[in-house]
């Protein structure tokens, strides 16, 4: 019990920290607590229990945030920081799409508006032959990887030159 209270931030049984009636901090011990008060702190959820965010301070835990937010490694962060260059690899608009979505999507950009009808089918002909269907969508997504990465590059160039 000793040990699991331990990972709820309770050190010693005999100097539970309780708030009084009154707002004042009161120390207890385990074995004088009710039941209820005992299932309580056992139930308690981590995040209660660590409101000090483990001693960070606020300018540390916005440290902390803005390497999350970079979505790099924390190395990663701190070439970037030296100035080194940081290879990222690029995310893509397509990826987020399932193979069926890519299908249809580069078939309408091909033949125009089709109805639900027309769409489900030309995928269950194309599905028929699993292996070429991977490899269609493949060359899809590739496609459309440089279509974006060359849109990339333009956008780039643009900003560079202003």
């Amino acid at each position: 019990m000793s040990d699991f209270l331990k990972t709820r931030g309770i050190d010693d049984l005999n100097n539970i920290n309780f708030e009084g009636d009154n707002g004042e901090i009161v120390q207890r011990s385990w074995n004088d607590l009710s039941n209820e008060e005992k299932i309580n702190i056992l139930n308690m959820p981590l995040e209660e229990q660590h409101e000090d965010n483990n001693g960070l301070t606020d300018e540390e835990i916005a440290l902390l945030s803005q390497i999350r937010q970079s979505n790099l490694s924390p190395s990663e962060y701190l070439q970037q920081i030296a100035g080194d260059t940081v290879e990222v690899t690029p995310q893509y608009k397509i990826d987020d799409l399932s193979d069926d979505e890519v299908f249809l999507l580069d078939l309408e950009s091909r033949v125009g508006e089709l109805s639900d009808e027309e769409a489900a089918e030309a995928l269950n002909t194309v599905k028929s032959n699993e292996d070429f269907f991977k490899k269609q969508v493949e060359g899809i997504r590739k496609e459309y990887k440089e279509r974006e990465d060359l849109k990339t590059q333009q956008e780039e160039a643009q900003r560079e030159q202003e």
